[in-house]
């Protein structure tokens, strides 16, 4: 690519100060360096919670000095107001269901039994016209209307937002694949079943809490269960090793894992999820089994390259296949990596995000 081309100067507005976070690490702070090779000129802006009024003059300074306002996940009102004032090109995005409630949220709306319980959901009705539609709807759609481009993580949200009828681009979140380390399988005991995310979604365990039961009777201590998070997950039906979470290590223990473990609830906020913790394990050739819900199922074609599973009987009996079976497993895992390879890989995401700058103007 020719550098010179390149003069764009581009904001990244970014949710919160953490560059760890999955997703402002995975959907563009790994490819700002490269970005920034090819004459782009780059700076990030974290956005909290509660802003001063020097912090947003900083912004819309910034704001004025770029060509393009790249806005991830941030969904504000006032931001929306500086964005629409100033008419630069946007380019939104979005790796999450942001407009519908979280998870843990979902049973007080079907079956409310507090006061205040039946009152939220009556207003969410009323005003958000859902029970389901989070406060950030209203900012989101507004965001979405203001953008000149739209990058989603994954189909599923292009559909449930109906973004047929604008510049949207499916871009998954991705890994460079050749810089990971691969699965060295070895017909070893105990199999490690592993989990990788945060401390708020450890309750996803719970779901399999009657499957780890029924594994712990059948293969004792020939299992364990490995959770890297940056919390404690403890269990009563299976042996759990805690593993803290640090990017330094992330790598390391992934690649640890013998079967990597996706279990989802199937709600809206799931659907849109983009199956991030799967496509890690795969790209370490790690055989997964995951819950087919949303984007899952488009990664994972069941007996090829993982399996999919929906019941407490399918998880079960996936997962003894995978833990007698050697050989399945390490064919699995091959197949995963190549998945990734071909259709996952950050260097095919790093080239379409440079054609949206491009003929940005």
């Amino acid at each position: 690519m020719n550098a010179s081309m390149n003069k764009k100067k581009i904001i990244c507005v970014i949710a919160y100060n953490s560059a760890n976070w999955a997703c402002t690490r995975l959907r563009i702070s790994q490819y700002i360096p490269l970005l920034e090779q090819s004459g782009y000129t780059i700076e990030i802006y974290y956005v909290g919670y509660r802003q001063s009024f020097s912090e947003i003059f900083r912004l819309i300074g910034l704001i004025r000095r770029s060509d393009i306002i790249f806005v991830q996940r941030v969904l504000f009102i006032w931001l929306n107001m500086i964005l629409r004032f100033f008419k630069k090109p946007v380019v939104f995005d979005m790796d999450d269901a942001l407009h519908y409630i979280r998870q843990f949220q979902f049973d007080a709306m079907d079956n409310p039994i507090s006061i205040k319980d039946k009152l939220l959901r009556n207003y969410r009705n009323i005003v958000r016209g859902n029970k389901y539609f989070s406060s950030r709807k209203f900012p989101l759609m507004q965001m979405l209307r203001l953008s000149r481009v739209v990058i989603l993580g994954n189909t599923w949200l292009k559909e449930t937002l109906n973004l047929f009828a604008r510049d949207t681009v499916i871009l998954p979140t991705a890994v460079f694949v050749n810089f990971l380390p691969s699965k060295k399988y070895l017909n070893t005991f105990p199999v490690r079943l592993g989990w990788i995310g945060i401390k708020n979604n450890l309750f996803y365990l719970d779901l399999l809490k009657d499957v780890f039961a029924r594994l712990h009777t059948r293969y004792g201590g020939r299992i364990g269960l490995v959770v890297v998070a940056d919390g404690d997950y403890s269990s009563e039906h299976i042996k759990v090793e805690n593993v803290r979470w640090s990017l330094e290590k992330e790598s390391e223990e992934v690649v640890k894992f013998d079967i990597g473990l996706m279990p989802l609830k199937n709600d809206l906020f799931s659907q849109g999820k983009c199956a991030f913790k799967a496509i890690l394990c795969m790209a370490h050739g790690v055989p997964v089994v995951i819950s087919p819900v949303g984007m899952n199922t488009e990664l994972v074609k069941h007996g090829v390259n993982g399996y999919l599973a929906g019941t407490t009987d399918e998880w079960f009996d996936s997962l003894c296949t995978l833990i007698e079976d050697f050989e399945q497993r390490k064919c699995l895992g091959e197949c995963a990596r190549q998945t990734i390879v071909q259709r996952y890989s950050a260097d095919v995401v790093l080239e379409e995000l440079n054609k949206i700058f491009q003929i940005i103007d």
